[in-house]
């Protein structure tokens, strides 16, 4: 009996904290404590995915420093959340940094202690749909890693991507995307989604932005599908590459 119920609370806990989580978001109560929570969890998840996708990184990014002018590398990462990318950049590297959470301030300027390959230019507290502030061309680089899966508008962003970067600049992406069409995974994301997107601030779990990134207008684009080795299977879809203005 003991058993029974002890089994009975642990398949019930899940159940509860859904309710809970829809119940404070209905309110209008859960975004702004998820808001503080989530730089905490990201600064966790980031290591781990860090480990993980080392060989990955420094893959994508092993010819970023060629997009410097004059040995200058400017790059803008949108969704920077704490610098986790940091590591994989060049000496000598500016980074625009563009983050919709303001919490994540302390963790950012750990990384930027970290690293002294790396300064800060300038910190944006905001999306990535609108970038005012940035001229046409600024940008030799856009660094964008798991951020597309919860942004409003992906069009927006990749057109104002396109944008801000120099001719020739590069857009480097690194992605978790919807599983193959058909695929009983892809029924799983769509099952889970409604539940993850409340906890990790938007993160749909179906989205696939390569077909975006095609239609803006890059005159090169190289991108691939691969399996991510990570413990969360939900997010083992992947893609990564870069496009070039």
């Amino acid at each position: 009996m003991a058993w029974c119920c002890f089994l009975c609370a642990l398949l019930g806990l899940p159940i509860a904290l859904i309710l809970l989580v829809f119940a404070l978001d209905s309110v209008g109560l859960w975004r702004p404590l998820n808001d503080r929570i989530m730089p905490y969890m990201n600064a966790h998840i980031s290591k781990s995915y860090n480990k993980k996708m080392e060989s990955v990184k420094q893959e994508l990014f092993k010819d970023i420093s060629k997009s410097s002018v004059d040995g200058k590398l400017t790059i803008l990462e949108i969704g920077v959340g704490g610098g986790a990318n940091f590591c994989f950049y060049p000496p000598g590297t500016e980074v625009i940094c563009a983050e919709p959470n303001p919490h994540f301030d302390k963790f950012l300027k750990k990384s930027a202690s970290i690293y002294p390959n790396v300064s800060i230019r300038d910190w944006l507290v905001t999306g990535a749909e609108q970038l005012p502030t940035l001229k046409d061309g600024s940008c030799d680089v856009v660094v964008c890693t798991l951020v597309l899966c919860g942004v409003k508008n992906i069009d927006m962003v990749i057109k104002e991507t396109h944008r801000v970067l120099r001719p020739g600049g590069v857009f480097y992406i690194l992605e978790h995307v919807a599983a193959p069409s058909g695929s009983w995974l892809l029924y799983l994301q769509r099952l889970i989604t409604p539940f993850w997107s409340a906890v990790f601030c938007g993160c749909c779990l179906t989205r696939d932005p390569w077909q975006n990134i095609q239609d803006v207008g890059f005159t090169e684009v190289d991108i691939r599908h691969f399996s991510a080795p990570l413990n969360w299977l939900l997010i083992r879809p992947h893609i990564v590459g870069h496009a070039r203005k």
